[in-house]
């Protein structure tokens, strides 16, 4: 454990508990430290506090228990982590196929679900040390229930340089997904994406900049087939926002078949049938190109 003691200072008359811990640690994020408090990790004046609403006031002593980071036993990553692949390995980065249900790093550092990460550093594939410290070699991420390929850094150069192509627009990625309904034959879904302001994990998508969250998001897809009350999509995501392709698909009305927050479950797969399946980029003069093969439960469904 590690233990911080914080003093109110004059002024403060009522605050949340978690608002004010977030802004004298912010090391931490908000979620993690509302974990924390339920918990059972922060004490006013001595006494255990649960709530992430509780009312601090100048003068109040607080003891914060920061727990170390959980990780989940050996034989667990092992198991999660077989159907975990590598399709390109080059000295600077990897590609690999993420299977669907595997999530790419905690949610929070208290979580004890294998990730990704779990898996990279359970059989030292990464240093620990590259990027950020709960998600080292991570430049982007594929949704729980998304499958296909994801990029990992391996190095500070790769890192860094893979960072700068995401951040300038020029890593392409394919994705294939089956939808609800008949879609145009081609089409561009422009919009601002941000925060759901009622249901927080979810996103939204806004036609105009509903606030200063809301960020230009734009994909563009074309349709492979249709298929009775279905169509089957490739969608080139120009932009790479939370749940993007997920919520444009949804915005349009042709939600991601099996999609449960942006449209309703199926008996036909039992998750979103949505697979990230190539990318294409240009690492220090050489062109990489590569293709995730299709998962068998979208197979089957196709």
């Amino acid at each position: 454990m590690k233990n911080i003691i914080l003093t109110v200072p004059e002024g403060f008359l009522n605050q949340r508990l978690d608002s004010f811990l977030t802004d004298r640690i912010p090391m931490y994020s908000r979620s993690f430290l509302q974990k924390i408090i339920q918990l059972g990790h922060v004490k006013a004046n001595g006494v255990v506090i649960k709530k992430n609403s509780y009312p601090v006031c100048q003068g109040t002593q607080i003891e914060i228990a920061i727990p170390e980071d959980e990780r989940p036993a050996p034989e667990l990553i092992a198991q999660a982590s077989k159907t975990v692949s590598i399709l390109f390995e080059h000295k600077d980065f990897f590609i690999i196929n993420k299977p669907a249900g595997l999530i790419v790093h905690k949610p929070h550092r208290l979580s004890a679900e294998v990730s990704v990460v779990d898996w990279l550093l359970e059989y030292n594939l990464i240093p620990q040390s590259i990027g950020m410290p709960n998600r080292p070699g991570i430049v982007h991420r594929l949704d729980r229930d998304t499958s296909g390929i994801l990029l990992i850094a391996r190095t500070m150069h790769g890192l860094a340089a893979l960072g700068s192509l995401f951040a300038n627009r020029m890593v392409h990625k394919t994705y294939l997904a089956v939808v609800q309904g008949h879609t145009p034959e081609s089409g561009v879904i422009n919009s601002f994406i941000g925060r759901d302001p009622v249901t927080k994990v979810k996103m939204k998508a806004h036609h105009v900049q509903f606030d200063h969250t809301f960020r230009t998001a734009v994909t563009e897809f074309k349709t492979v087939k249709h298929c009775d009350t279905y169509s089957i999509i490739n969608a080139f995501p120009k932009t790479g926002r939370t749940h993007q392709i997920r919520v444009h698909c949804a915005s349009i009305g042709h939600p991601i078949l099996a999609d449960t927050t942006y449209g309703q479950k199926s008996e036909l797969i039992k998750r979103q049938a949505l697979h990230a399946s190539a990318i294409l980029f240009i690492f220090d003069g050489q062109v990489i190109e590569m293709t995730a093969p299709v998962p068998e439960d979208i197979r089957l469904l196709l």
